[in-house]
């Protein structure tokens, strides 16, 4: 079978690759519905993305980074620190926001936690391109 984004990558890591950019289409698609003031939807689209990236992060990526802790290429592994790093911030602050949220139309939580949102949508878009850099790294 050929590749499916023309690199050396397994095909489960470009699977993850491909799903992580549908993630960060969610995300974009979540700053146009929550100007539109529709909050229920927007939570879902966060809820959708969220899954995914866990997802990924469980079947593909923890265990590729477990298999590479010690290597030894100094700007590589910035770069896979920063990235794991802000990907678990990501993942905590958005797990605490959605189980905070709990599919509510509307409560004090959003306007709560409205605050901690953009800053988190935009460290988890830095994450995603954080993890493109990674994936070309490794396979390009």
């Amino acid at each position: 079978m050929s590749s499916l984004l023309n690199t050396n990558a397994p095909l489960i890591s470009e699977i993850s690759m491909i799903i992580q950019l549908v993630s960060l289409g969610f995300l974009l698609i979540g700053f146009i519905v929550v100007k539109r003031k529709n909050l229920r939807y927007h939570g879902v689209i966060m809820f959708l993305a969220f899954i995914l990236n866990i997802i990924t992060v469980l079947v593909v990526m923890l265990p590729t980074a477990l298999g590479m802790i010690e290597t030894s290429i100094p700007s590589f592994n910035l770069l896979f620190r920063t990235h794991i790093l802000l990907g678990l911030f990501v993942i905590g602050l958005s797990g605490y926001i959605l189980v905070d949220w709990r599919f509510m139309e509307s409560d004090p939580t959003c306007s709560q936690n409205k605050k901690w949102m953009l800053g988190l949508s935009l460290a988890w878009m830095a994450q995603v391109i954080l993890g493109i850099l990674l994936f070309m790294r490794l396979y390009v």
